[in-house]
């Protein structure tokens, strides 16, 4: 009498082995569901085959397999989705200003006059620097900054652009008797960061957001900084307190941490 013929591993339950292991390492549900389908019928054969197919043990590792894989991949999409939804970012609190990002995929706008003081600041000496004077940024902060020297003051860089709308806010406050107390003993510089973006990234200054406002020391390092996030709505009343605190260097906890650590 001759013996049975050895039984014979199913090739569908190799199949479904190997897509499972791809399902847990790399290809998720893209590999998951077919090793799950084909291992399903792997081990339907192998069980009615009573014994003539090997492979029913291979076929349910697939299975779970690629049912792992599957649920691996739709929980990290739904982790990432999440921490997307909640990350702290100013947009995402309603009572901070919207701080809105820099583009520069748009053209900048006509190149603003050197030295240019604003009439609607009051008593706030106001300069705004430009590449007409063909001077570069750190020349001519140097120069805004032996301005104050002189009268007395301290500079403050307030970094801008053309389209920022809480920027405006902030200028229009400028005139109001608590912003002008604010400000006696400043000289405001006001920098598009849209005309010196290659060298505020050389500065180290925060370019993608607006506004901010940064204080320098005699060597023209940024020391300290605030943005428009440490207030709610851009109006005298919020802002006053904030900047008369910042100036006096007793301006503690922020909302949003100044982007120091440079040297310029």
């Amino acid at each position: 009498m001759q013996p049975a013929p050895a039984a014979k591993t199913d090739t569908k339950a190799t199949v479904a082995l190997s897509l499972g292991i791809l399902a847990v390492t790399c290809a998720g549900p893209l590999a998951g569901i077919p090793a799950f389908v084909i291992g399903a019928v792997a081990h339907r054969d192998a069980d009615r085959s009573r014994g003539a197919i090997r492979g029913g043990g291979m076929a349910v590792a697939a299975m779970i397999l690629g049912v792992l894989g599957t649920a691996m991949t739709v929980a990290a999409g739904v982790a990432i989705a999440v921490v997307s939804l909640h990350r702290p970012t100013l947009l995402a609190e309603p009572n901070h200003p919207v701080i809105p990002r820099v583009s520069y995929t748009d053209s900048p706008g006509p190149l603003s006059e050197p030295g240019r003081a604003s009439p609607s600041t009051g008593a706030i000496e106001t300069v705004e620097l430009g590449r007409g004077d063909l001077r570069t940024l750190r020349g001519q902060l140097k120069a805004a900054d032996e301005r104050a020297k002189k009268r007395d003051k301290q500079m403050l860089v307030f970094l801008t652009t053309k389209k920022c709308g809480p920027c405006r806010e902030f200028e229009s406050g400028l005139i109001d008797p608590r912003m002008q107390k604010a400000f006696l003993g400043t000289v405001l510089v006001k920098v598009d960061v849209e005309e010196f973006r290659t060298e505020l990234e050389h500065f180290r200054m925060d370019v993608d957001t607006v506004p901010w406002f940064f204080r320098l020391d005699d060597r023209l390092r940024a020391v300290d900084a605030i943005s428009a996030a440490e207030w709610e709505d851009n109006v005298p009343g919020n802002m006053a307190p904030v900047f008369e605190s910042f100036f006096a260097g007793t301006y503690g906890k922020r909302k949003l941490p100044p982007p120091l650590g440079t040297t310029l």
